[in-house]
């Protein structure tokens, strides 16, 4: 399954793995950490943990001291392609995508 496939897996309430990425069909997850959950809508929210938001290096919950690897990044980005929202995981300002 490609990064891709799991994302759609994802957005239609479906399981998938592709390595790193992977979903339960509700919560999407790269190396474990959540990045991306369902509103109670079934709204696509996807927690913007890339640099260009300014979450390079700061504390996540249960993770320390977290830094946005490349990979995180091009995660969030291909779910990003297909979400309703973006949430600042700094912030936590939603936007539309």
């Amino acid at each position: 399954m490609t990064n891709r496939e799991v994302v759609q897996a994802w957005k239609n309430y479906k399981s998938g793995n592709a390595g790193h990425l992977h979903t339960n069909g509700n919560l999407l997850y790269s190396y474990g950490l959540e990045i991306g959950y369902k509103g109670n809508a079934g709204e696509l929210f996807v927690i913007d943990y890339t640099t260009r938001c300014g979450a390079n290096n700061f504390p996540v919950a249960g993770y320390g001291d977290f830094h946005v690897t490349q990979t995180t990044s091009r995660h969030v980005n291909i779910a990003a392609s297909v979400a309703d929202l973006i949430v600042n995981p700094l912030t936590h300002q939603v936007k539309r995508s």
